[in-house]
């Protein structure tokens, strides 16, 4: 399944051509091993004669039958499967860290979205009526903005992730990095 949305990764496509060339390299030794007939002819004139001739020739492989050359052209096929077949794992295996990685961003991302932001929010509004009402002083208002500030890296820093492992994902997916978007001048 995901090695079929990573079709177009370009590690994938070189593989699959080195396959398709080693196929024609076994199909070229295979065709060289069969007799090959031919067929020639000639018109001349002797002595006011018109003859014609024609040949045919066929070569009988007997002893040479290009077995060495067939053995190592599917050798060289099976050496490209197999390496086909590898990248396909290691690139399942990168798509599904990298997916893994995708979702754990994501799910910090809302964490900070739900439940931190909201929760900075309604300190600051308390802090504001507690300062007000002269409960506490400019040092437990600095101390808060500090960790409005730190609160708001973080949550930038979680945002910035998850672009960045969406990036890397698509990347590695074969995917254009920034989806199509229609109307849109960028």
């Amino acid at each position: 399944m995901l090695t079929q949305a990573c079709a177009n990764r370009p590690d994938i496509v070189a593989a699959e051509a080195e396959i398709r060339a080693a196929e024609a390299e076994v199909r070229l030794a295979r065709a060289e091993a069969r007799p090959s007939p031919v067929l020639g002819g000639e018109y001349s004139r002797d002595e006011g004669d018109r003859i014609a001739s024609a040949t045919l020739s066929i070569a009988l492989p007997v002893f040479q039958r290009n077995q060495g050359v067939l053995q190592r052209a599917e050798a060289v096929l099976k050496r490209a499967r197999e390496e086909l077949a590898l990248v396909k794992v290691q690139v399942e295996r990168e798509v599904r860290e990298l997916l893994a990685e995708y979702e754990r961003a994501r799910a910090t991302l809302a964490l900070y979205d739900e439940e931190v932001v909201s929760a900075m929010e309604e300190n600051v509004s308390l802090l504001r009526t507690m300062l007000e009402a002269g409960k506490v002083g400019y040092t437990d208002v600095a101390l808060l903005q500090r960790e409005r500030i730190e609160t708001g890296l973080a949550l930038l820093q979680a945002r910035t992730d998850v672009a960045v492992t969406a990036v890397n994902l698509r990347s590695s997916a074969g995917l254009p990095l920034a989806p199509a978007q229609s109307g849109c001048v960028r």
